[in-house]
């Protein structure tokens, strides 16, 4: 196959300006990519494709083409188990929906990538969520938050020595980090802007992680509830409905985009704050209070 070679110099330079100074020449070479990968049965190359075409779409404003692509990916993935690789679909997912408006939807699948992430200890991923994140709050009115966390994603992408401009990392244009940014200033005395930014930097990557994954003002005017009388979180709520539902762990990692570490942990949390020991007596409270 003659493209092989130029194929996986592609894919290896895809996060690079290099490979997008010829974007039709690299949708090509991914395109073939695919077919063959497909063609073979080589998960691997089969996603590499998926996701770095999905990339391609997402640049050119082709959103539903990315959204498919990039939802492809997930399901590959989730058959695999690859929670790194969900994490990184659910990103350019998030990506995709963060610049159709929709930021509560990016809100969730961003989380949802970093709740991924952390576990795994991605830290170069974990900074490519922050940022993402820090836009999107920035469009829901959140300056200090945004700001914070700019700082932080900002002071991580350094500790893991990563060289690369935050745009290139991201896979977003420039202006819109720039739009970002002042978007924050203007709502920010410099002082307070600072400071924010600052607060953002000195935070450990956990610390920033569990800044990021708790719940803003932009999600309370989002989402109708976020808390039970139970004491149950939303995501907790939804894992307690699928268990007493009959579903095993893998479905419900399925079902909630999740992986089994996720719902196993959000298992072991919803039982504790109910008093369950095990899944009959969870079925039991949720059909007991009307939460089944």
């Amino acid at each position: 196959m003659a493209w092989a070679g130029e194929w996986k110099r592609s894919r290896q330079y895809a996060g690079t300006t290099a490979a997008r100074s010829d974007n039709a020449r690299a949708e090509s070479l991914w395109s073939e990519g695919l077919a063959a990968a497909r063609s073979a049965g080589d998960r691997v190359d089969t996603y590499w494709a998926l996701h770095l075409l999905g990339g391609q779409a997402t640049r050119q404003g082709d959103y539903r083409r990315a959204q498919a692509l990039h939802e492809e990916g997930l399901l590959l993935k989730q058959q695999q188990g690859d929670g790194v690789s969900m994490a990184m679909s659910l990103y350019g997912l998030a990506q995709v929906e963060w610049l159709r408006n929709d930021h509560e939807q990016a809100l969730r699948l961003l989380r949802e990538s970093l709740a991924l992430i952390q576990d795994l200890g991605h830290w170069r991923a974990i900074a490519q969520d922050l940022y993402l994140l820090a836009h999107v709050t920035a469009d829901c009115g959140e300056a200090d938050r945004s700001a914070c966390l700019f700082g932080a994603a900002e002071a991580l992408q350094e500790r893991v020595g990563d060289k690369r401009s935050a745009p290139v990392v991201l896979n977003i244009d420039p202006n819109r980090t720039k739009a970002s940014l002042a978007a924050c200033r203007a709502k920010l005395t410099p002082g307070a802007f600072e400071a924010a930014w600052r607060a953002g930097q000195a935070m450990t990557t956990d610390e920033a992680v569990a800044f990021a994954l708790s719940a803003t003002a932009a999600d309370t005017a989002l989402r109708s509830t976020s808390l039970l009388d139970s004491g149950l979180t939303e995501r907790e709520t939804e894992v307690l409905r699928l268990v007493a539902d009959g579903k095993s762990n893998q479905e419900i990692a399925a079902t909630l985009v999740l992986s089994r570490r996720t719902v196993e942990r959000h298992i072991a949390n919803l039982c504790a704050k109910v008093g369950a020991h095990n899944r009959v007596e969870a079925t039991a409270y949720a059909l007991r209070t009307g939460l089944a």
